[in-house]
């Protein structure tokens, strides 16, 4: 009886450990791959606490904001063209960063990787001039390189820039990027690295492992870990 009780102990902890490892926030990121600003958040906030600690719970949706004009075509269609603040290049940039989207689709951690590479390594070195870096630098091997060089030739990536720049127009919001959704809050960021760590903070306040990193302790979530591991080794005593 003692060893029945005793496993349904261990098993409602396991249960308390685990529950809130799957907790996320959600934040979207409008940006640009060239805008001066978006190339700071991402070169930058991207690199620093709480990005870094806080990475694996959160779901990143990044949108691409490209201008564009549409006419008519003799097919019944519409042709579009694109018109950024640094011209062709970030255009194209664009372009990369959107098929890397489709390329890592359900692999967000290497979307997120490779975009941090990408904005690393592009360099805006006039108002109409941007230099993009070799798409070797951030890929791992021919396949990927290949299927982005052939992606941003084709319509698909042209079809989801206009889709996603549709839709951020519909918000009707000032157009001051980055724009960052924290959780469906709009945040502002303009270079304010601690008030973006203390509005990261405030989101996953509901995060019981997570609460503790935010305030600069150590994380509930190695407690739960710890008691996790005890309880396995409890549990397996106890089966002899």
């Amino acid at each position: 009886m003692l060893k029945m009780y005793l496993n349904i102990i261990f098993f409602v902890i396991l249960v308390i450990s685990t529950s809130s490892l799957g907790d996320k926030i959600n934040i979207t990121l409008i940006y640009s791959s060239a805008d001066e600003q978006s190339l700071n958040f991402l070169k930058t906030e991207w690199t620093l606490k709480p990005i870094d600690v806080f990475e694996k719970y959160i779901n990143w949706d990044l949108e691409l904001y490209t201008p564009y004009t549409a006419k008519p075509n003799e097919n019944g269609s519409r042709d579009y063209s694109f018109k950024c603040d640094h011209g062709e290049q970030e255009v194209l940039g664009n372009k990369y960063h959107e098929c890397a989207k489709k390329y890592y689709f359900y692999k967000n951690d290497e979307l997120i990787n490779f975009t941090k590479c990408y904005a690393k390594n592009t360099a805006v070195l006039s108002a109409d001039t941007v230099k993009l870096p070799d798409l070797g630098l951030c890929t791992n091997d021919d396949n990927q390189r290949n299927y982005l060089k052939t992606c941003v030739e084709g319509r698909d990536v042209i079809n989801s820039l206009v889709n996603s720049t549709s839709n951020i127009k519909k918000l009707k919001i000032e157009m001051k990027m980055p724009i960052l959704f924290v959780n469906g809050k709009r945040f502002d960021w303009n270079g304010k690295f601690n008030e973006f760590e203390k509005n990261m903070c405030q989101n996953i306040s509901s995060i019981n492992n997570l609460t503790d990193i935010c305030n600069g302790a150590i994380s509930n979530i190695f407690i739960n870990i710890a008691l996790l591991l005890s309880m396995l080794m409890f549990h397996k005593v106890m089966s002899y």
